[in-house]
């Protein structure tokens, strides 16, 4: 069991996404007193404790009492954000009646996790980089970010908002409910229709982080003390085109005795470049660790999607 340096209540919301489940099976690995967050009681995480609310909903939301830490994962992903409706009362109100219940209930510290695509498209990024968020998703997560910066001083420990690149997992949820997500689509596609379509000319490099990396910082971060509040980077220099992905795919289908068809749109003329994302505050994982992970993935995905 990891331990960390004092005994902690620890509530995460989002408990069965893709990002938020992870977070719980490593704290699971701790000694912090674990709570977990669905909407509903029969998507509940079992054995652990359990709270169910709708945040949307300011009177649903009761809070245990003694709870150190919120990590907020709970929030309109990719899919979602089409509905403004939802993304309002979701990620936007939702993240504002939880924070005025934390800070009712006491809670000392707040995580928010957001996203790197805040920042305006560059070869190098880091904190200090410019904020420019062209996409809908990324825009609700910004102005999310400024309501939790509003309201960072009346957190005791502060508040941290993570701006996480692009996760992948070879867990269920990638499988089942996140399969629109790079690479598991492309795993996907090419084993169901022996084509990986891609709406690019496949140029686009993007970061690339593992979920139970991404959740190992997570837990790092909890017993940490910030006054009043911090911005971090969660990426790591594993930078793959989505090209070189697609491909990479195409190539361990292929090892199974399938040939598989990449396309790319020709009527893209984004040119290839770098990316590097770093961060200011904290040592990243590696690109050979990443790199290793991220094959590994790609395995156990097939596997999986062969197997139904």
């Amino acid at each position: 069991m990891l331990e960390t340096e004092n005994f902690m209540k620890v509530l995460v919301t989002g408990s069965n996404g893709l990002i938020g489940n992870s977070i719980v099976k490593r704290i699971s690995q701790t000694n912090i007193d674990l709570i977990t967050h669905t909407r509903r009681k029969e998507s509940a995480i079992q054995n652990t404790n359990r709270v169910f609310f709708d945040s949307s909903l300011s009177e649903q939301i009761i809070l245990p009492r003694d709870i150190d830490c919120i990590i907020h994962t709970a929030t309109s992903n990719e899919n979602k954000i089409k509905n403004l409706k939802l993304t309002l009362s979701s990620t936007i109100l939702g993240t504002i009646n939880l924070v005025q219940k934390a800070i009712e209930f006491g809670v000392k510290r707040f995580i928010y996790i957001s996203t790197t695509q805040v920042y305006e498209t560059a070869p190098e990024i880091d904190e200090d980089s410019r904020v420019n968020a062209k996409s809908d998703y990324a825009l609700q997560h910004l102005v999310t970010e400024k309501v939790l910066q509003l309201c960072a001083p009346y957190f005791s420990d502060g508040v941290t908002i993570l701006r996480v690149a692009n996760v992948f997992s070879h867990s269920e949820i990638a499988l089942t409910k996140r399969n629109n997500l790079v690479p598991t689509c492309f795993v996907v596609d090419g084993l169901r229709n022996k084509v990986i379509n891609l709406k690019t000319n496949g140029n686009q490099r993007k970061s690339f982080i593992h979920d139970g990396s991404l959740a190992k910082i997570v837990v790092e971060e909890i017993t940490k003390n910030e006054k009043p509040f911090k911005v971090c980077n969660v990426a790591s220099q594993f930078t793959p085109s989505i090209l070189e992905i697609a491909n990479l795919v195409a190539s361990k289908i292929k090892d199974i005795g399938e040939h598989i068809i990449v396309r790319t749109n020709p009527m893209d003329f984004e040119k290839a470049s770098n990316l590097t994302i770093k961060s200011l505050y904290r040592d990243l994982p590696s690109y050979e660790e990443q790199e290793m992970l991220f094959h590994r993935s790609l395995e156990t995905l097939i596997q999986k999607e062969m197997s139904k």
